[in-house]
């Protein structure tokens, strides 16, 4: 006895179709009284195959495969821009000019008074 292997819409496939199974398509036709074409199967049978099907299938591992690129091309992103923020700290005031500068606002200023009070008396 031969045994079809059916395939359905989820992937998964039945291989207890045979002539001799109750679940035999042939045996419905029968047992329900209805005929159809050896070729052509009833309206509403689940075990049909989209014609898109490999197409989605295909559509949605290609996309999940961009997405994880697109993950993993941020995330590399993320470490190289933090890497440089660390490696390389901002300068600040290391020039003799820029010192000079620096101590002479320093002289300038009135640490007497509260900047809160009176912030032009503080500063200048």
């Amino acid at each position: 006895m031969s045994t079809q292997r059916i395939w359905t819409t989820d992937g998964s496939h039945h291989s207890d179709y045979g002539p001799d199974s109750e679940k035999s398509p042939s045996n419905n036709n029968i047992k329900n009284n209805q005929q159809h074409p050896a070729n052509e199967p009833p309206d509403g049978n689940p075990y049909l195959i989209g014609i898109q099907s490999r197409f989605r299938r295909r559509y949605y591992h290609k996309s999940i495969l961009l997405l994880l690129l697109l993950i993993i091309l941020i995330l590399t992103i993320a470490v190289i821009v933090i890497a440089c923020l660390l490696h390389f700290p901002p300068n600040i005031c290391h020039t003799p000019e820029c010192l000079r500068s620096a101590a002479a606002l320093k002289q300038s200023m009135d640490d007497t008074v509260n900047p809160c009070d009176d912030f032009y008396q503080y500063a200048c």
